[in-house]
């Protein structure tokens, strides 16, 4: 019996062997394949990550980029405008004191054809009263009037 057990013991050793050398190599294959998946995970990880960020970035910052441009577009508006307005009003006041010059002078030639008509018409009333007077017939018309 004993060689039995002992065959038996050698039989329990050696599967015991081959049990501890099958446990070792899938302790190392188990932790290869945990290396290889965890590094997989962590590639996957860190893409979805840069596209998540990516994606994020983009619905962050593309408003925000037009909203920038929208606001530099309306500074210069609204800087330009002013601008515009004050050249507006100085073309204005240069055609209203060019329209004022014109009717200056349209009024000083009108008054000065109604001072030389004034002037022959003095003249005309002075030549007939003197000749009204000379005559003798406009001083009774001339007492009748005043």
């Amino acid at each position: 019996m004993r060689s039995e057990n002992t065959k038996l013991t050698e039989n329990i050793k050696s599967v015991a062997n081959e049990m501890s050398s099958k446990t070792e190599k899938t302790e190392v294959m188990n932790k290869k394949l945990l290396d290889s998946l965890t590094k997989q995970f962590r590639e996957e990880s860190e893409s979805f990550k840069k596209e998540v960020s990516n994606k994020r970035k983009s619905e962050i910052f593309n408003p925000t980029e037009t909203i920038n441009q929208l606001c530099k577009d309306t500074d210069l508006e609204v800087i330009s405008l002013p601008e515009n307005v004050s050249m507006v009003r100085d073309k204005q006041d240069d055609k209203m004191n060019e329209n004022m010059s014109r009717v200056l002078r349209q009024t000083e030639k009108v008054s000065q054809k109604l001072d030389q008509e004034i002037e022959v018409l003095k003249e005309r009333l002075a030549t007939k009263r003197v000749r009204e007077d000379l005559s003798g017939a406009g001083s009774s018309e001339h007492s009748t009037t005043n």
